[in-house]
């Protein structure tokens, strides 16, 4: 599964789980070049088994649940020094390729609380 939050041409969050190498990849990729690759902390998905993902758009940052569990913080590249061109303002898509296949894809808004259902089988344009 690659799960990138795309902002223009940009990618904000990329999240990518390899079983071969038992780490899930978290990077940014900005005005064509990706940052760092943060391949810290466990491998939390099971191959074949269904799982919960949520991955919520703060203001400086992306916090990652597994299954209700707390699993990792990304911090947006350039937040800290004011860059907010990657912030979760801007963001237009979402992107999910690979071996999963999505039940379910919503957008919260975070003012209202509400949840808004996307189609999982259409392209992900979260608007």
């Amino acid at each position: 599964m690659v799960c990138p939050i795309v902002v223009g041409d940009d990618i904000a969050f990329h999240f990518n789980p390899r079983f071969s190498d038992e780490c899930v990849v978290r990077n940014a990729k900005k005005g064509g070049y990706w940052g760092p690759e943060d391949r810290r902390g466990v491998q939390p998905f099971t191959k074949g088994q269904p799982f919960v993902l949520e991955i919520s758009c703060l203001d400086d940052r992306f916090a990652v649940s597994v299954n209700g569990m707390q699993f990792t913080e990304f911090v947006v590249r350039g937040a800290l020094e004011g860059d907010s061109t990657l912030s979760s303002n801007n963001i237009s898509h979402l992107h999910i390729s690979g071996d999963v296949a999505p039940t379910k894809v919503s957008k919260m808004n975070p003012s209202t609380g509400m949840s808004y259902l996307q189609n999982p089988n259409a392209a992900k344009k979260l608007d």
